[in-house]
């Protein structure tokens, strides 16, 4: 069975005092993180949505995002460490092969 939701990066550490964080991405184009109106949170068997504020790429290997409730570092330290997922609604359309 497949899941509804995959794994699309993990948050490394604040980026600034105001909320936005660092994003190791788990997808080929992190550009992707542009187009998302919000990620969800794994709680439990559950998942959590919550809203993006702000994208910008930093680099290759890092998305700098702002997300809906963090408006501070430490608010950011305390999801350290925490995986951001998508959908499958909103999942990228993989070519054939």
């Amino acid at each position: 069975m497949l899941s509804e939701y995959l794994l699309i990066g993990e948050i490394t550490r604040p980026q600034g005092v105001r909320g936005e964080m660092r994003v190791k991405p788990c997808t080929d184009d992190p550009m992707r993180f542009a187009e998302l109106e919000q990620v969800y949170f794994k709680q439990g068997d559950a998942y959590a949505p919550r809203g993006m504020k702000f994208v910008r790429l930093a680099g290759p290997d890092v998305v700098i995002i702002r997300l809906d409730g963090v408006d501070d570092a430490n608010a950011v330290e305390a999801l350290r460490g925490r995986e951001l997922y998508v959908d499958r609604a909103h999942a990228v359309e993989l070519p054939e092969d």
